[in-house]
């Protein structure tokens, strides 16, 4: 095969599926398969300015669980049918990782075993695809009903690096044309349609463990700190002042009802805040999380609170919340003017033990079957000394999980990492940023929470020959970007691990076609509002309405690959795609 030159290295790992044989008897599908090819896919790696390293596993699981397979192994806790026995097949990984002792001895790792240890490898493994070449997968005998999958486990090294994707089928070859695919209207071309029938689903696997996390239920209750040092200039609360007339003696001028004009182009921490969590709340509504967000206002530790200092009639309670809610309108709405919910100026103190226990109840109310996320956000400690420390175990011990953003320099970065439920690193933000660097930190910190809510990110749906489509000229590396479209761009991305993965399936009947939601831009043929694969095959003229239609497969080919290449961050800001061809 020959290579297009890239304006920077890359590293390449081809994939690749079989020949596909279906052969009729009257109005059935038969189990007579016609193969005329063997199709091998190779890895390699090329030296390049930025260290970028592979590992991968491939998996297949026949439509006729009883069909023997010759494989490397099959893979623990797979039992899809319930039948008792496992039905993954490894048809291979590097590095081959296999358990030592026990009843597993010899046998492959289970999917959550393999992601467990090779998200944490380090780039001087020497396991890794690093130059040689390596056979991913080659598929001979695949049928109707067939599926698999594989991982790609992106391992950069050093730097921080822009990621970057991109496939191209290599071959697509119709071979012979049998009688069985004339007859469902095969048009004897020399190009084959099985990539047209292969339907496939990509995704970031955050977890390296070979399969798509389910949607799930999760109620999310956000603890908000409107202490006075979020917002008033003499409590550390200003980040920018361009006209350089912040009203120190006259902190109500800042906010809502009584604010100056001349005080609305200043940005003070509580600004960067209400944009962070406004983002975070849009993103989490635009996933497929079933989420319910609630949202508590925790600031002084006084009794009461009030809007306009010395105005009784404006006493509001210290700490507020909104109940649980998914309605993305009406959250967008708690969280608008925060500068509202900041503690009045003759207020002191920050109530957090209260804030965590109205964060809990509000949990407590929602959904029983939901998981349990408090997210607690603080620009300072607690007055007292044990109080949130308390609220937050008995939190965790009703099965909430607790996460804590210590946000500005002053935010009591031991008290709130305490606070974190276990494992720190995935638990704990440190947001203790210069003032000038603080906005991008905390954005960045609620960009990760929901990329772990969410968990593994689909990026596209559909056939294989649209996925190729869309990768083709060379796609970015951007989970954010697919939960939100309106994001800035692809972020840089820290050093260590990141797997992507290929789910693929061969769907043989109309009502399959029918209902395979595709994200392929064509026509929704049917005109019933989603886009499925059969809009894909009406919009290239191909069969899908009769039960002999999938025959037109009968013995075609499709190879492919994908590259991947890494962008060294520094000194390349405008993230220009790398796959593009040298002049």
């Amino acid at each position: 095969m020959t290579h297009e030159p890239y304006t920077v290295s890359r590293r390449s790992v081809l994939a690749g599926l079989g020949t596909i044989g279906i052969a009729s008897a009257g109005a059935g599908l038969g189990t007579t398969a016609f193969f005329s090819d063997d199709e091998q896919v190779s890895a390699s790696l090329e030296a390049g300015r930025l260290d970028l390293k592979l590992d991968y596993r491939a998996t297949y699981v026949p439509g006729n669980r009883a069909t023997p397979f010759d494989s490397v192994g099959v893979i623990p806790d797979t039992d899809l049918d319930g039948d008792g026995s496992d039905d993954r097949y490894l048809l291979a990984q590097v590095p081959d990782l296999r358990y030592d002792s026990g009843e597993l001895a010899g046998r492959p790792l289970s999917e959550q075993d393999w992601g467990d240890a090779v998200k944490p490898l380090g780039c001087d493994d020497a396991s890794f695809v690093d130059g040689e070449e390596g056979v991913m997968f080659a598929l001979d005998d695949v049928k109707p009903k067939d599926e698999g999958e594989f991982t790609i486990s992106l391992h950069h090294c050093d730097n921080p690096a822009y990621l970057w994707l991109r496939g191209e089928a290599t071959a697509e070859d119709e071979n012979v044309a049998y009688e069985p695919e004339l007859t469902a209207g095969d048009d004897e071309g020399a190009v084959g349609e099985l990539a047209d029938y292969l339907y496939v689903e990509a995704f970031y696997d955050t977890d390296c463990d070979n399969r798509k996390d389910p949607d799930r239920a999760v109620d999310i209750a956000l603890a908000i700190d409107v202490s006075g040092s979020m917002l008033y200039p003499q409590h550390g609360g200003l980040v920018a002042d361009p006209d350089g007339d912040t009203p120190n003696n006259r902190p109500d001028a800042l906010r809502t009802g009584t604010a100056d004009a001349r005080y609305t182009d200043d940005t003070y921490k509580i600004d960067l805040v209400e944009d962070a969590a406004s983002d975070f709340a849009q993103r989490v509504f635009a996933t497929t999380l079933d989420a319910q967000l609630g949202v508590v206002f925790f600031g002084t530790a006084d009794s009461a609170d009030d809007f306009v200092p010395g105005d009784s009639s404006t006493s509001r309670p210290a700490v507020r919340s909104s109940a649980l809610s998914d309605d993305a309108s009406a959250v967008g709405t708690t969280l608008s003017d925060l500068r509202y919910e900041v503690a009045g100026p003759g207020r002191t103190g920050t109530d957090l033990p209260v804030g965590i226990a109205t964060a809990q109840s509000l949990l407590d109310a929602g959904r029983a079957d939901a998981e349990k996320v408090m997210i607690v956000l603080g620009d300072g400690g607690q007055d007292g000394t044990s109080g949130a420390v308390g609220e937050a175990d008995a939190a965790k011990a009703a099965g909430t999980r607790v996460v804590t953003i210590a946000f500005g320099a002053n935010a009591n970065e031991g008290l709130l990492r305490r606070l974190a439920s276990e494992p720190k690193e995935e638990n704990f933000y440190d947001v203790r940023a210069d003032l000038d660097a603080l906005e991008a930190a905390v954005g960045d910190a609620f960009t990760s929470i929901v990329l772990d809510l969410v968990g593994d990110v689909r990026f596209f749906r559909g056939s294989l020959s649209a996925f190729l489509a869309v990768v083709g000229s060379g796609v970015p590396f951007d989970p954010v970007g697919v939960l939100d479209p309106e994001a800035d761009g692809p972020v840089c991305v820290d050093p260590g691990t990141n797997c992507i993965a290929v789910d693929w399936y061969l769907p043989c009947l109309p009502e399959e076609f029918a209902t395979l939601v595709s994200d392929a831009d064509v026509p929704d043929a049917d005109e019933d509002g989603v886009v499925t694969l059969a809009d894909e095959l009406a919009a290239k003229g191909l069969p899908f309405e009769t039960d002999d239609s999938i025959n037109v497969v009968q013995t075609d080919s499709v190879a492919f690959r994908m590259a991947f290449a890494a962008v060294q961050c520094r000194h390349n800001m405008d993230n220009a795609n790398p796959f593009v061809q040298a002049a």
